[in-house]
This record gives structure tokens, sequence and C-alpha cells, in this order.
């Protein structure tokens, strides 16, 4: 929910976009999770990255993958200026099973989050 409002589609398209490069089926029938960082400042563009949880395949398998992304903005322009396209952050995406040891997940959920942020920090400064 934000401001009242579910977010259930949020990034739908993107999601499925940067799961169809990685060669799985998102399924959007079980739950979805995503995390949205952002940063602003009045003179430079914004960059939003977003890292999305969700189940792949049509059944319910017990894997989840996450993948990343991310767009730069810029709403001060005094122009219509569009978001860019979604800008994949990491080739393959991480994979988390039931079976995995959730202490090994954290660690590795982190360095693989850590290099796609650089990734999408080195997209950004190409801009700003």
């Amino acid at each position: 929910m934000y401001n009242g409002q579910p977010t259930e589609h949020w990034y739908r398209r993107q999601v499925i976009e940067t799961a169809k490069q990685a060669k799985q089926r998102v399924n959007f029938e079980e739950h979805h999770y995503f995390v949205r960082g952002r940063l602003s400042s009045e003179s430079v563009p914004w960059l939003t990255y977003v890292v999305s949880f969700h189940h792949v395949g049509e059944e319910l398998s017990g894997v989840m993958e996450a993948t990343t992304f991310a767009y730069i903005s810029n709403p001060f322009s005094d122009e219509e200026s569009p978001k860019s396209s979604p800008i994949q952050c990491m080739d393959k995406p991480f994979t988390i099973t039931f079976k995995d040891n959730s202490s090994e997940v954290v660690q590795g959920l982190l360095n693989w989050v850590s290099e796609s942020f650089v990734l999408a920090l080195k997209e950004w400064g190409d801009v700003v």
C-alpha cells in the first residue's frame, strides 16, 4: 500500500521484461514483493532502483527469483521528460528456494544487490 492505494501492479511490465531476459516466467498468482529506492535532487535526474522478488514458473515450485532494474527521470525539466527505458542491472537473477540455508541466502543476496546497485549508479553517473 502507498497512500492507502494497492501497489501490486507497480512495475509489473518491467518485472516481466527482466524475467524474460533471464528466460523465466513470473508467476503473479503467488506473492510478489519489491523494494524501491530513489536518489533525487532538484538539479539532477532521479535514479529509481527496484529489486523484485517473485515466484517463477506456471505453478508454485518453491523457487523465487530476484531481478533488478533502474530508470532515470528528470521531473524538474520544463520539457515533458519521460522515464528512461528500464535499465537491467544484472544479467542473472538471484535464485532462492525453500531448501536454501537462510544465512547463506542473506549474504549472497546482499552481495548481488550491492553489485547491481553499483551498476545502476554507474548508469546514473553517465547521465549526471
